[in-house]
C-alpha cells in the first residue's frame, strides 16, 4: 500500500502539470483604464470638436486611468435611445441639445427661449452661476449628471423653398426638437411643428415629408442638408447649447479624484471653445454657400416682430408646471442681469 503522503505528492504533481498546460491570462485588475463611451448625433462639427478636447483632457489628468471613446453621428443609436442608456449606464456619457431630456425634467427645455438677438448677453445668461448651477443639477434622479453647457449657435431654418419673409414661414411643416416651448413658438409663427430625432430628418427633408428644420448652421452643414435643402434663413429663433450628460451611476462608483477630474474638465473645455465655435460657424456660412447653398438674412422689422411674438412663450408654458416655473424665473433673472429688458 503506498504511503499517505505519497498520494498527496502525485496529486499534486498533477495539479502543477495540469495548469502548466493551461493559456496564462493576464491580469487586468486595478491597472486596465476606465472606459467611458460618448455618444452623440453630431458628426464633424462643434460637439464633436468638444468631445475630443475633453477626451484629451480628461485621458491626461487622469494619466490614462479613464480611457474616453467617442461614438459620434448616432453609431450608438438615436437621440433617444442614447439618453436611456445614459441614465441606465450601459453607456458613460451624451451630448446634444438640453431640449432632447425634455421628457426627463420638462425644466431643460428652458434655454430654447429666444431672449436676445446677440450671442453674448444671451451666453452670459447661461453661463451665469445662478442659473447654470440649479440647471446642471437636474437628472440626478432620473440618472444623470450633467456636467456643462457649450455654446452650439444660432439655430435657424433650412428650408426647401425659400422665403422673403417671417410671414411667408406660415402652413409649412418644420421639424423641430421635441419640447413645449419650441413646438408653442413655431405655432405662433404659424408653422406646424414636427418633433422628430435628428437621423431622421435627411430622409424626411429628401422625401418632402418636411419642408424644412430648425437647426444651426453648423449641424446643417455638416450634415449636408444643402444637398436637398438649398435655403438657410438666419432668423435667430434662438440661441443653442448643447449640454454633456454623464451616468449618474456610473459617476457614482468613480474614485473622488476621478469625478473632481470629469467636473472639472468639462466646464474648463467650454469656455475655452467659445472664440472656436464662433469661427467654425462663420466659416460652416461660407462652406454652406459654396456647396450650393443660400443663406436669407431676417430683415430687423421681422426680427423684432418674431421676438414679440414669441416673446409671451415661456411665461405662457411654464406657469403650467412649478418646477419649471421655478427654473424660467431664475432664467430670467440672470437675462435681466444681462440687459434684456
Amino acid at each position: 500500500m503506498s504511503h499517505p503522503l505519497a498520494r498527496v505528492g502525485a496529486a499534486a504533481l498533477l495539479a502543477l502539470s495540469f495548469l502548466a498546460a493551461q493559456p496564462i491570462v493576464p491580469a487586468r485588475a486595478a491597472d486596465a483604464p476606465t472606459v467611458m463611451k460618448f455618444g452623440t448625433a453630431a458628426q464633424h462639427d462643434h460637439q464633436t470638436e468638444y468631445l475630443e478636447r475633453y477626451k484629451a483632457a480628461i485621458q491626461k489628468d487622469s494619466k490614462g486611468r479613464i480611457d474616453v471613446q467617442i461614438y459620434p453621428a448616432g453609431v450608438l443609436g438615436s437621440i433617444p435611445r442614447m439618453v436611456e442608456d445614459v441614465q441606465f449606464g450601459s453607456i458613460q456619457g451624451w451630448m446634444g441639445t438640453p431640449s432632447f431630456l425634455s421628457g426627463i425634467d420638462r425644466r431643460f427645455e428652458v434655454t430654447e427661449l429666444p431672449l436676445f438677438a446677440n450671442a453674448e448677453p444671451w451666453l452670459d445668461t447661461v453661463n451665469d452661476p445662478s442659473f447654470l448651477a440649479p440647471f446642471l443639477a437636474m437628472g440626478g434622479d432620473k440618472g444623470l449628471h450633467p456636467v456643462a453647457v457649450a455654446y452650439s449657435g444660432e439655430a435657424g431654418l433650412v428650408l426647401r423653398k425659400p422665403v422673403k419673409a417671417l410671414s411667408d414661414l406660415k402652413g409649412l411643416k418644420i421639424r423641430c426638437t421635441p419640447n413645449a416651448i419650441e413646438e408653442s413658438e413655431l405655432r405662433l409663427l404659424g408653422v406646424t411643428p414636427v418633433p422628430m430625432p435628428l437621423d431622421q430628418v435627411l430622409p424626411a427633408l429628401q422625401q418632402g415629408a418636411i419642408d424644412g428644420v430648425v437647426i444651426t448652421i453648423g449641424v446643417a452643414t455638416s450634415f449636408k442638408y444643402n444637398s436637398v435643402a438649398r435655403y438657410f434663413y438666419d432668423m435667430h429663433l434662438t440661441h443653442s447649447v448643447n449640454i454633456v450628460a454623464i451616468s449618474g451611476s456610473w459617476f457614482s462608483k468613480l474614485p473622488p479624484d476621478e469625478q473632481t477630474i470629469i467636473n472639472n474638465d468639462g466646464p474648463k473645455i467650454a469656455h475655452g471653445m467659445i472664440g472656436w465655435t464662433m469661427t467654425y460657424l462663420e466659416q460652416q456660412k461660407r462652406e454652406w454657400v459654396a456647396g450650393g447653398g443660400t443663406i436669407i438674412p431676417i430683415t430687423a422689422p421681422d426680427q423684432a416682430a418674431l421676438l414679440a411674438t414669441v416673446r409671451p412663450v415661456g411665461e405662457d408654458i411654464t406657469s403650467k408646471d412649478p418646477a419649471e416655473h421655478a427654473m424660467f424665473e431664475k432664467f430670467m433673472a440672470s437675462a435681466k442681469k444681462h440687459g434684456y429688458k
